[in-house]
């Protein structure tokens, strides 16, 4: 029996190691995260510096410093760790707060038929909602929604430039302000944290 236990639980971790579905959630009080298939980006919950505030965001995996490129909750922080982000009952990904019934932040989109979708970390930092049958339409993404940190393939504004990084470096928000004055960057509830690229 407890042989079965342990491949149940590597298949489930396999399985949805880079994925949030209706069944696989991420909590905050234990320390979760998903992974992109190449170990390159991690989705989870952190708080920059010595902030208390508890976010969810998008962070290089395998550098020794946590690199922030994206934060969903960046102006609704949560003031301790009882936060879970999963798929709620529409379909959207959304993060809650404890035991309230509304979301902290939510993709929050119209999605058509039975609301069943998912959530997946991508290698380039991009986190896709997707409708889960055979065709994975994408529902919703993250690069369309940038903060502080430019990555390749991110849409600017309303536009559909894509930015060619050479090298492999990234765009920081310093170096964006100065190209686009325009930025749509708020940084009104999110502390300042140029070491984290936010």
């Amino acid at each position: 029996m407890a042989s079965r236990n342990i491949a149940f639980f590597l298949y489930n971790f396999s399985f949805s190691a880079d994925t949030i579905t209706v069944d696989h959630f991420i909590q905050d009080n234990n320390d979760d995260a998903i992974v992109s298939s190449g170990n390159t980006f991690a989705l989870g919950f952190f708080n920059p510096g010595n902030s208390r505030n508890r976010y969810v965001g998008i962070w290089y995996y395998q550098i020794p410093d946590k690199t922030v490129v994206w934060v969903a909750n960046r102006d609704n922080p949560i003031k301790d760790n009882s936060g879970i982000l999963r798929i709620d009952g529409r379909g959207n990904l959304a993060l809650f707060q404890g035991n309230q019934t509304l979301p902290v932040w939510s993709t929050n989109i119209a999605i058509s038929g039975t609301g069943n979708s998912i959530a997946q970390i991508l290698d380039s930092g991009n986190l896709v909602l997707l409708q889960n049958d055979n065709r994975r339409a994408v529902l919703w993404q993250s690069f369309d929604y940038h903060t502080n940190t430019m990555l390749p393939f991110m849409k600017l504004g309303m536009t559909s430039v894509i930015f060619t990084v050479i090298v492999g470096r990234m765009v920081t928000a310093t170096l964006f302000n100065q190209m686009f004055s325009s930025a749509h960057v708020s940084r009104d509830s999110y502390p300042s944290h140029p070491e984290n690229g936010i």
